[in-house]
């Protein structure tokens, strides 16, 4: 089976390139409405962005009829672990109201919710490098998970669900704090990672040094030092949901640093 993807909920409005200039510009607008084209009988991915405008989105509901006169059978929606009416973030919040769209549209669908990315720990790698992970999540726990697992459980959906309504919530192997990150790190490194806790604001200054832009710096205090850290938006739930659709356990934090390691220390 022919699979259409897009890259966000604002370029599924169509996927010509005559119409991708206007994707671009209703994207810039917070436009959220869902407008598909695509191949009869196909499932389509959709993804909801993460940029600076996102807090200020106002999803104007799923186009089902566009996507039925399309000959959409199904909607594949790449959602979070964290989406929350009532979250802080205002990511997770618009992922939310993208997610009540979803279940509103009146097609089928199933919805994909992976919790925190490893790669978030990709922009400490220069203190990583140094032997330490500066962090403000404290004993806050998260089933870190590696995107290539979030891509296998996406790869088995489109090809393989009967997209009934599933909700499927797709987490790492292991709910680990800050500490148990950087043993984690220490053990796929094969050097001494220790935990540094920073006060929120402290951390988001330390990644707006490492180039990360400033607005995603503050999603990342509020993520990491409010919800991580107080166990809010259900961040703190760990599933074998990867193995379970896919067959393959989910990877381990360890092995996925193992793999970064070019990454991490340079």
């Amino acid at each position: 089976m022919r699979v259409a993807t897009t890259r966000s909920l604002q370029e599924a409005r169509c996927r010509s390139d005559r119409h991708r200039a206007s994707a671009r510009q209703g994207a810039q607008r917070g436009d959220q409405r869902l407008r598909v084209g695509g191949t009869a009988g196909e499932p389509v991915v959709a993804r909801g962005d993460q940029g600076p405008g996102v807090g200020e989105q106002r999803p104007a509901g799923v186009g089902q009829g566009e996507a039925r006169d399309a000959g959409v059978r199904a909607l594949v929606h790449l959602s979070g672990a964290d989406a929350a009416e009532d979250s802080p973030l205002p990511w997770a919040h618009a992922i939310w109201q993208i997610d009540e769209q979803v279940r509103a549209s009146g097609l089928a669908y199933t919805l994909v919710r992976p919790s925190g990315f490893m790669t978030n720990l990709e922009s400490s790698a220069p203190a990583i490098r140094r032997g330490f992970l500066p962090q403000t999540m404290g004993r806050g726990v998260i089933p870190w998970i590696d995107t290539a697992d979030i891509a296998r459980v996406a790869a088995h959906v489109l090809h393989g669900a009967t997209h009934d309504g599933a909700e499927h919530l797709v987490t790492g192997p292991e709910l680990l704090d800050g500490r148990g990150v950087a043993r984690s790190l220490s053990a796929g490194l094969d050097r001494t990672v220790r935990y540094v806790h920073l006060p929120s604001r402290a951390f988001a200054g330390l990644l707006r040094a490492n180039g990360v832009p400033a607005w995603q710096a503050e999603g990342l205090r509020q993520q990491f030092g409010r919800v991580a850290r107080h166990g809010l938006d259900g961040i703190d739930v760990q599933t074998d949901e990867v193995e379970r659709l896919t067959g393959r356990p989910a990877r381990a934090l360890a092995d996925w640093a193992r793999s970064r390691r070019a990454t991490l220390l340079g």
